[in-house]
């Protein structure tokens, strides 16, 4: 088996399947094997004369019985009095939603426009705001941290409790 010179992501494919654009590690400007970066590319499907190209589909990798179609499961935040609010996964780190995870804990939540900030009955959580979508999120740690609470995370099982 010959090594790999490239190595990358499908990120694009033409109209007609004639090019693919790629992101590719090992590579320079003029494209060649002596990489000092990743960059963006276009390339013919048709490989070169003398090369060839091999595409494996990360898909077909899951384990036999999977089921491909679904999207993997949202990390969810169990509260102390039953609440269960969906987290989102960003950077390997666990946000939640400020309004909705306020709220069911019992907080009067209101924004603050002019300081740009979530206010926990009256009082600003000290921490980095994260807008997405028009909704405001933090870190659950520092949510946890500024709430008084202990965190019990459990990766395989997806699940962030809230100990309190």
């Amino acid at each position: 088996m010959r090594r790999a010179f490239h190595c990358g992501f499908v990120s694009g494919v033409s109209a007609d399947g004639s090019e693919i654009e790629t992101i590719e590690g090992n590579t320079n400007l003029d494209g060649g094997a002596e990489g000092y970066g990743v960059f963006r590319r276009q390339r013919k499907t048709e490989p070169k004369q003398g090369y060839e190209m091999q595409y494996l589909r990360w898909v077909d990798r899951l384990p036999i019985g999977a089921n491909r179609s679904e999207t993997p499961r949202q990390y969810l935040c169990k509260l102390p009095n039953g609440g269960e609010i969906e987290l989102m996964r960003r950077n390997g780190h666990l946000l939640a939603p400020l309004r909705a995870l306020g709220e069911m804990a019992g907080s009067v939540v209101t924004w603050d426009a002019e300081h740009q900030a979530v206010l926990y009955d009256s009082a600003p959580l000290p921490m980095e705001i994260i807008r997405v979508g028009g909704v405001a999120y933090g870190l659950l740690r520092e949510v946890a941290d500024a709430m008084g609470w202990l965190l019990d995370v459990d990766h395989d099982r997806r699940v962030a409790r809230v100990l309190q």
